[in-house]
């Protein structure tokens, strides 16, 4: 007989607890016993919540295992902190690890404690916890004090980090922010250092990027200004007074840049692009600023002689646009040393960090493109137009249709807020433009508009051989050496860009991309790969700027191959055994050109005949 309803009684003596237990489980998966008795309804909610507490707890016992946890004064304030020591006690009995104090939280407890009365009830709580854990010998008192307690978490607890792994619990974001930056830009593995939260259930989760969608219209109304100053004015600062506008570096659209001789730029808006809107969205970006080199975030407003608003003060940029160096082989050579891919990946490493430490700051890009991109090598960086991004509410009003998302194309940017998979998308693309040399991922032959071929997600680009994929029946990749670079990325990578781009792919979707990090994390696998020289054992082609062949990891297919010299550009090329047989079994003379060539010389004559 299937029942309906189900007493407190019932449910303790089926999971073998007290009523009290099962009456503290509902309460904390929020469901209500009506008259005593649980509905069905009611029961499998609390299923649920079991399943999952159970997988948490599994869950906590290996964090405890492979981390040493460093508690926040934030966290001990919780009202669910008291349940969690008292799951971690025989966790950290077990596994003999401790919970380790900073005496700058401990500090700071004392100074809670003196100055704000209405939490002290939590404190105690917090305290007394504390003290169990200290009882037992499983809390640790480390670090020295600081008058900034984000000091300790940068210096003293980063120190530990070669003798054990750290798991940090904080409910600050600003903190798990910042200590989320300082693993990109240290290059520190999530693996090594983890920063997680204590959620609503009193169990350990990680803290989620978080972007507003509360969009904030901009008020186009024109900002009457007296004088815009140029070369030679005087332009005031909050922080530096006065300060001399210097030689033209820069005319765009918005605004002219100015030098200010120390390391820092004017960008001077046009009198007639300053809106009361651009002005609010500059002095958001002010009071909220992102530090970190190589991103050219506004500093700081800059005033005319009339205590006008004119423009703002931001990092003074180096470096060649990218777009200039993927569309320019001999450039991209010059710039590669030796010709190597290597440098490219690391190059793609640099820009991932950059936009990760954005995202993680609550900035989406919105307009990525190739000449927003300033580079100097391939460990330094530029992002200019800064004050294009999306931030606080404030959208990205413009982007390019290469790099927008399917699902947004023929969209007016200034009308809504981009999603991190929109985000996500554009990044894609940069990446693999970077690693197929300045080729979007899809431009292909007789293509109408490269917006309608994101739209429909066509990807030319598939299988693990060149060969494979000019027996598609799409057998639309772009002619020359595209190919042979696509195949030798290691197969991840390619696995990866396939199921972004093509779709009804894996990562095909807005909310299923991958994410920055991610992308950064098998950059730095390739990297390695590459670095210790693995991939080129396997096919010497692998580390090669533009490859003479596809990849090819049978060493007897690659020493019956033909080197050849290219007729028309003298570069050497390789026709493998299996294009010789193809050739031969048509009757055909080998090629004399490179793929290059031959595409080129194809273009031509097809511009003859027509």
């Amino acid at each position: 007989l299937k029942m309906t309803t189900y007493t407190v009684q019932q449910l303790a003596q089926a999971m073998g607890v007290t009523e009290k237990e099962v009456q503290n489980l509902m309460k904390e998966c929020g469901v209500q016993p009506i008259n005593g008795c649980l509905t069905e309804q009611g029961l499998s909610r609390l299923q649920t919540y079991i399943e999952k507490k159970g997988d948490t707890v599994n869950k906590l016992e290996n964090l405890v295992k492979k981390y040493t946890m460093m508690v926040d004064s934030c966290s001990i304030l919780h009202s669910k902190f008291p349940g969690l020591v008292t799951e971690l006690l025989p966790l950290l009995q077990k596994y003999r690890k401790k919970v380790v104090l900073p005496a700058t939280v401990e500090s700071e407890l004392q100074n809670k404690w003196d100055t704000n009365p209405n939490i002290r009830p939590s404190l105690q709580m917090g305290w007394h916890f504390l003290r169990m854990l200290s009882n037992n010998g499983l809390l640790e008192k480390r670090g020295r004090q600081y008058e900034n307690k984000g000091d300790f978490w940068a210096n003293d607890a980063l120190q530990c980090l070669p003798q054990e792994n750290l798991l940090v619990l904080t409910q600050d974001n600003l903190l798990a922010r910042t200590l989320e930056c300082l693993k990109v830009e240290k290059d520190i593995p999530e693996s090594r250092l983890k920063v997680c939260f204590i959620n609503q259930y009193g169990y350990l989760s990680r803290h989620q990027l978080r972007f507003t969608d509360q969009l904030i219209a901009e008020d186009p109304t024109p900002v009457s200004v007296k004088q815009m100053p140029a070369t030679g004015d005087l332009v005031r600062s909050e922080k530096d007074g006065d300060l001399r506008l210097g030689r033209e570096l820069g005319n765009g659209g918005e605004g002219t840049v100015y030098d200010l001789g120390d390391g820092t730029v004017a960008k001077i808006y046009h009198k007639d692009r300053l809106t009361f809107g651009k002005g609010a969205k500059i002095s958001y970006m002010v009071k909220h600023p992102v530090k970190y080199a190589g991103i050219c975030w506004p500093q700081e407003l800059l005033y005319n002689q009339y205590n006008e608003l004119v423009g703002y003060r931001m990092p003074r940029a180096s470096g060649s646009k990218l777009k200039n160096l993927l569309e320019n082989r001999q450039t991209l050579e010059s710039f590669c040393i030796k010709g190597k891919k290597k440098d490219l990946v690391q190059l793609a490493i640099t820009i991932l960090k950059k936009i990760a430490v954005l995202q993680l700051n609550g900035v989406l890009l919105g307009d990525i493109n190739l000449n927003n991109i300033l580079v100097v090598s391939p460990t330094e960086i530029w992002l200019v137009d800064c004050d294009s991004y999306q931030t606080g509410g404030y959208v990205c009003p413009v982007g390019d249709p290469r790099f927008t998302a399917p699902e947004i194309q023929g969209k007016k940017f200034p009308t809504f807020l981009r999603s991190t998979g929109n985000e996500q998308f554009a990044v894609a693309v940069l990446l693999f433009m970077l690693m197929v040399t300045g080729k979007h991922p899809y431009v292909q032959q007789n293509m109408e508009s490269i917006s309608k071929a994101i739209a429909e997600m066509e990807f030319p680009y598939y299988g693990n051989h060149p060969d494979v994929s000019r027996k598609s029946v799409r057998n639309a990749v772009p002619e020359g050496g595209y190919l042979y670079q696509w195949s030798q990325l290691p197969y991840f990578l390619r696995d990866d860009f396939y199921n972004t781009f093509q779709k009804g792919g894996r990562y095909s979707t807005e909310d299923r991309r991958l994410a920055t990090t991610i992308w950064l994390q098998k950059f730095k696998e390739y990297y390695d790969l590459l670095d210790s020289g693995k991939l080129q054992s396997q096919d010497p082609q692998a580390d090669a700027l533009f490859p003479i062949r596809g990849k090819c990891t049978d060493r007897e297919e690659r020493d019956q191959a033909l080197h050849m010299i290219c007729v028309d550009c003298g570069e050497e090329f390789e026709i493998t055994k299996s294009e010789q047989e193809y050739f031969l079994s048509r009757y055909l003379d080998l090629p004399k050109r490179c793929n290059t060539c031959r595409s080129l010389r194809k273009k031509f004559m097809n511009m003859v005949s027509d």
